[in-house]
């Protein structure tokens, strides 16, 4: 698989589940790579195809290639067909699969809290986002898990929900950022009280995500390791935030950026702390 897909576009589309991927055990590496593959395609779709009909049109594909792929008829994408090859061995649960790729279709249309407020002005955070969050970001930690071993025995779905509430609110305020959309289009009062929302919701699901997954057996944990950016995604947020409020025309500067080189310290940091506490219990 690793010799089929392009690393570039994993650590563009994908950095903190690809250096996670990284550190799986060696005989399953590729597999939970193919795992990152497809999260990077969903994610370049979302992020790329401006047009919503277009974006629905490609995603919709993986919905059928999936859906009826079998290995003596290739879909003539290497990518696709790697991951799906990966998720018949490994009897990965076909709704989890659609789940992922219904949720980046909702996320496509909303890209930034500013859009995602003024699309539904009198939703809450978690009435409008936490639902499409669980499905994508909680879907494919799900997937990596049970990649690695893990099973619904195991807590895996009690894990996946608040962590993938908690990475996905924080990513998305952080590419927000990036965006220059956190603030809103119009500033709005309404846009303000959405990202204070998101943030709190981050940091509560954030806490219960931590409890759930050290509760899970060693190597499963490996999936989860994208949660040691949340905080930095987080912090980096509000700063931008503070940044803009001052200065509305600025735009977002290199110090805002999480380097691929952090990325790196604070998943491998993650991972050597979780190996350190699995020896000791």
């Amino acid at each position: 698989m690793t010799s089929e897909i392009s690393f570039t576009a994993l650590k563009a589309y994908e950095p903190d589940r690809y250096y996670a991927g990284l550190l799986a055990p060696r005989d399953l590496r590729d597999d939970a790579l193919a795992v990152v593959g497809f999260a990077s395609e969903l994610r370049r779709i979302a992020r790329v195809v401006r047009q919503p009909m277009l974006a629905v049109i490609r995603l919709q594909w993986w919905h059928d290639t999936l859906r009826q792929w079998q290995p003596d008829r290739p879909s003539g994408s290497p990518l696709a067909d790697g991951f799906a090859g990966v998720a018949r061995q490994h009897g990965l649960p076909q709704e989890v699969i659609e789940a992922v790729i219904d949720g980046a279709a909702a996320l496509c249309a909303n890209d930034s809290p500013g859009t995602l407020a003024s699309s539904a002005p009198g939703l809450s955070v978690p009435g409008q986002i936490v639902p499409k969050l669980i499905a994508m970001e909680g879907g494919l930690f799900t997937l990596s898990a049970l990649i690695l071993g893990g099973s619904a025995q195991d807590g895996i779905i009690q894990a996946a929900k608040p962590a993938g509430v908690a990475y996905g609110a924080a990513r998305f305020l952080y590419q927000g950022l990036l965006n220059e959309a956190v603030a809103g289009d119009d500033g709005s009062a309404t846009s303000e009280a959405f990202v204070c929302d998101m943030h709190s919701e981050a940091r509560a699901q954030l806490t219960a995500a931590r409890l759930a997954v050290a509760a899970l057996p060693g190597p499963t944990q490996t999936a989860f390791l994208p949660l040691a950016l949340v905080e930095p995604y987080l912090r980096l947020a509000e700063l931008g935030r503070a940044r803009i409020d001052t200065n509305p025309g600025r735009r977002c500067d290199e110090a805002l950026r999480v380097s691929q080189l952090r990325r790196m310290w604070l998943i491998w940091r993650r991972h050597i702390a979780g190996r350190l506490s699995s020896k000791i219990n």
